[in-house]
């Protein structure tokens, strides 16, 4: 790309972190985390993640934010590092006593090579990097068989995203995602499709697990409305939530 990327990710939400954090006061409910999605649907409900085999698995947050999935994980007995790019954000950061945060690139962690078991990202990272050097440095970090969980926006949604209003609408407005990285001027965003994920994938050294495209039910709650109606979330998945392994 010929912008910077991570200074641009960097300046947006450092920028954007108090209004985003007071927009989102249910990041502060603790039983809500951890969850998936702009929904929030429970890691209790979707299962995503693997076995622990012991009480110090450790598991990595990219793009965590103020870290209310961090905390969840810590929660759960994870030992949990959560990373972000924006100092404000992690000024912010939810603690506890088995979570830790980072100010860095997922791009490149400061950590040892086959040293994590668990990297997540719910709308983090992998909402705006491209995917190639995260993919890189994930493999790099995870043990053998490790498990990485990326939960991002479906091909549906990123079609129908209207980029003048900011809200996903009930017409195909843009071309299908080919595998690309968009800069609208304020914050960059990489989109992809089924195909384009599958070949990163496998390109990188992992193996597809799972694929979850979660879709809103009658009782459920959509916390992110500024973008997406509640009726759309009923008949059309927002997310696209992958589960693959380390080769």
């Amino acid at each position: 790309m010929k912008i910077e990327h991570l200074n641009t990710i960097e300046n947006y939400w450092n920028e954007h972190s108090m209004e985003y954090c007071q927009s989102h006061p249910e990041h502060l409910v603790p039983e809500m985390h951890p969850s998936w999605g702009l929904a929030h649907i429970p890691e209790s409900e979707l299962g995503l993640l693997p076995p622990r085999i012991n009480e110090e698995e450790y598991l990595v947050d990219l793009g965590c934010g103020r870290g209310h999935d961090t905390k969840g994980f810590a929660e759960m007995g994870y030992e949990a590092l959560g990373v972000d790019l924006s100092e404000e954000q992690i000024s912010r950061a939810l603690h506890h006593k088995r979570a830790r945060y980072l100010v860095g690139s997922a791009e490149r962690l400061p950590l040892a090579s086959a040293s994590v078991s668990v990297v997540v990202s719910d709308h983090g990272a992998f909402d705006h990097s491209p995917s190639e050097p995260l993919l890189r440095e994930v493999h790099r970090v995870l043990k053998p068989a490790g498990t990485l969980i990326v939960c991002t926006y479906s091909p549906i949604a990123l079609s129908c995203f209207d980029h003048k209003t900011g809200r996903i609408t009930r017409m195909l407005v843009n071309q299908y995602p080919v595998g690309l990285t968009r800069y609208d001027g304020s914050i960059v965003a990489t989109e992809r499709n089924y195909s384009n994920w599958i070949k990163q994938f496998r390109t990188r050294g992992f193996i597809v697990d799972r694929l979850e495209e979660p879709l809103l039910q009658d009782g459920d709650r959509i916390y992110f409305d500024e973008m997406v109606d509640k009726k759309w979330a009923l008949n059309w998945p927002v997310d696209l939530i992958w589960v693959v392994r380390k080769e």
